[in-house]
């Protein structure tokens, strides 16, 4: 029986041995030349967003108040009827759940305060006296020591509470530039925080771009309840078509906000021309 010398291989198989070692190291310098690509491109578009302003900020999250309304004037009715104003403050990322209304132990409180139960709440102290109008050294921290109904806060109705009947309902609104035109977001929110009145005060939580720069008319974006209450009248005062109106219910648990402006070339073209 002949046998094959170890040096006989076929030529097939030389070839192949020949070759693999080098195709591995092509496919190896071809596999990170499209991962340094990547690499580059991503650095590339996230510099690009940065320069533009694009960058997308996080929502915010709704926080549920469970809140207590304490007679402190000794008004008759005074208390149900704060209870009902102070739920209407609400907004996209602070909620009053008034749980309870009672009596005060105090029947003489001068002024309208906020007592924090929870040290938790705390540190929503200066958005709670911004949203209800109170000061903010009428918001202090009092915890209960039985606090078996966990409250987050005791609103307590002082002599003053007539006044915060008429406190205007606090919007919490985006300007988004859909012209193009440097500033245009900014320029358009100085103007929107002049409408400001009895009714309605504009909080602008953000100005950034639009997805695109091709809107010819401006929009209004109705996120929440609260701002379809007023977005007809808002739409008159900017002169912005009724059509022009949108509802989106898209973010409906926590939106970021009440309502957004997206500003178009005709509010674009009115704002330079005041420059």
């Amino acid at each position: 029986m002949l046998r094959k010398k170890k040096n006989q291989i076929p030529r097939q198989k030389k070839f192949r041995q020949r070759i693999a070692p080098k195709r591995k190291g092509k496919l190896f310098d071809i596999t990170l030349i499209v991962l340094s690509v990547f690499v580059v491109v991503l650095l590339s578009s996230t510099a690009i967003r940065f320069v533009r302003g694009e960058t997308k900020e996080l929502p915010q999250e709704l926080t549920i108040l469970r809140t207590q309304i304490a007679n402190g004037c000794g008004v008759n009715g005074a208390a149900a009827k704060m209870a009902e104003w102070v739920k209407k403050q609400s907004s996209a990322v602070l909620k009053y759940d008034v749980i309870d209304v009672k009596n005060f132990e105090n029947t003489a409180i001068p002024q309208t305060m906020v007592l924090v139960r929870d040290p938790m709440a705390l540190s929503k102290a200066d958005m709670i006296a911004e949203q209800l109008g109170i000061p903010k050294s009428n918001v202090s921290m009092s915890e209960l020591e039985d606090n078996f109904l966990a409250l987050d806060i005791t609103v307590v109705v002082g002599k003053d509470y007539e006044k915060y009947e008429s406190h205007p309902e606090l919007i919490l609104t985006e300007v988004l530039n859909g012209c193009g035109i440097k500033g245009v977001a900014n320029q358009f929110s100085v103007h929107l925080n002049q409408l400001s009145n009895d009714d309605m005060t504009f909080e602008i939580t953000k100005t950034e771009n639009f997805s695109n720069f091709d809107v010819k008319e401006s929009m209004i974006i109705v996120r929440t309840d609260k701002a379809e209450g007023i977005s007809a009248q808002l739409a008159r005062k900017l002169d912005i078509k009724k059509d022009n109106i949108i509802k989106d219910n898209s973010d409906k648990q926590a939106p970021r906000s009440d309502l957004t402006v997206v500003v178009g070339h005709d509010w674009g073209k009115r704002l330079t021309a005041t420059n």
